[in-house]
C-alpha cells in the first residue's frame, strides 16, 4: 500500500515502476495528485498493466501519540475506490475486503 502526499506521488511512483510486475495488485491511498494515473501512464510505457486500486480517501485515522507510538483511529465506513483498468474493479474490492473486513462490501 503506498500512502504519501502528492508533491511525493512523482518521485515514488517513478521509483516503484522498474519493479512492478504484471500479476501485481498495488493498493493506493494518493487521495489528490493523480498519482495513480501516473504510475498507470509510466508503466504503461513499459507494457506493464498491474491492478491499481486507488483509495478515495485514507481508511484509518491515525496520530502521533508520542515517542515510538502511534494511536490508531477506528476504520472509515463506505471508502469509494477505483481500479486501473477499470475491469477489474470486482477484483480490486475482493482484495480490499479481504485486507479491511467490509468497509468496502
Amino acid at each position: 500500500m503506498i500512502a504519501a502526499p502528492a508533491f511525493a506521488h512523482r518521485a515514488l511512483m517513478s521509483a516503484l515502476a522498474p519493479h512492478a510486475l504484471p500479476e501485481q495488485k498495488i493498493v493506493m491511498n494518493t487521495a489528490t495528485g493523480f498519482g495513480s494515473l501516473f504510475l498507470s501512464r509510466i508503466l504503461a510505457d513499459r507494457n506493464v498493466r498491474p491492478t491499481i486500486i486507488d483509495l478515495a480517501t485514507i481508511v484509518r485515522m491515525s496520530r502521533i501519540s508520542g515517542p515510538n507510538r502511534v494511536r490508531l483511529g477506528t476504520l472509515k465506513p463506505g471508502v469509494d475506490f477505483a481500479t486501473i483498468p477499470a475491469e477489474r474493479g470486482e477484483a480490486g474490492g475482493m482484495l480490499l475486503t479481504k485486507l479491511f473486513s467490509d468497509l468496502f462490501d
